[in-house]
């Protein structure tokens, strides 16, 4: 055996050697994460356990509502102007629409930037190419049967939204993303079930001042009508409702077959 042979062997032997102590890494850092998840599981169903989960989802929705109220606003105005250089037409809309017809500003305890792209007005690659110019990063979006229904973003830790309505006989649909019980999901976390919210039919738009900003967004003409289809009696503040209350009143909600598919940015991208 030659000196190459003997090298040969050698490189062998010690790749060989790295790939199980490496495989023996992966084993112990995959138990270590199944272990704190089921840590994590287990504490949740102690008493102190879900007081702790409470208090941290709290402090989260609390941090989440600073930074909307500090830079809303922004957001607000950068889109309208953007929208209006680019000629295309979107409207505030769910809690955003909220505050600004109600409240003449953003709410309190709101805790992202709602709008709805107009039907036809742009595509889902074209508000994409105009929300990263505008500094935004990308977040995630969701298909339902290969259309897009939303694009999300992150701005200045606010949670921006962009839903692309589907059009039904005599309503639109809102398209909300969910896990349901009982139901087994074949793409993990990239496949989730979709519930349909009718929503009346926006034909128009019009400017209005943001009282407490001074500055215009656009939003439906009809806004009475999809605040009330949206919340009900939505002109009086009510200290008990809760974003829950959505999902049960299944009368107004239509489960929707096929299911909703996270798609990567790189999927819009390829889109026409």
């Amino acid at each position: 055996m030659g000196p190459g042979e003997i090298a040969a062997g050698m490189s062998e032997n010690m790749a060989e050697k790295i790939h199980v102590r490496l495989s023996r890494r992966f084993k112990v850092r995959k138990l270590i994460e199944f272990g704190k998840y089921l840590a994590r599981t287990m504490l949740q169903w102690t008493p102190a356990g879900r007081a702790y989960y409470a208090k941290r989802k709290a402090a989260q929705k609390a941090e989440l509502s600073r930074n909307l109220l500090e830079h809303g606003p922004e957001i607000l105005r950068m889109v309208h102007e953007a929208f209006t250089r680019a000629g295309y037409k979107y409207y505030v809309c769910d809690g955003t629409l909220l505050g600004v017809i109600r409240e003449g500003s953003i709410l309190k305890h709101d805790i992202d930037v709602d709008f709805t792209v107009m039907a036809g007005s742009a595509t889902p690659k074209q508000v994409l190419d105009l929300a990263l110019d505008l500094g935004f990063q990308f977040f995630w979006s969701w298909t339902y049967e290969g259309k897009v229904a939303n694009l999300a973003f992150e701005y200045k830790g606010v949670h921006v939204d962009f839903d692309f309505l589907l059009p039904e006989e005599g309503h639109m649909s809102q398209l909300i993303f969910t896990k349901l019980d009982g139901v087994k999901y074949k793409k993990g976390d990239w496949e989730w079930s979709v519930v349909a919210r009718p929503m009346p039919i926006v034909r128009e738009v019009e400017c209005m001042k943001v009282t407490q900003y001074g500055f215009d967004v656009l939003v439906p003409e009809n806004y009475d009508e999809y605040l009330t289809a949206a919340y009900g009696t939505w002109r009086t503040p009510d200290s008990q409702w809760r974003e829950k209350n959505l999902t049960t009143t299944p009368v107004d909600w239509v489960h929707k077959p096929s299911p909703g598919i996270r798609i990567s940015i790189d999927d819009i991208n390829k889109m026409p």
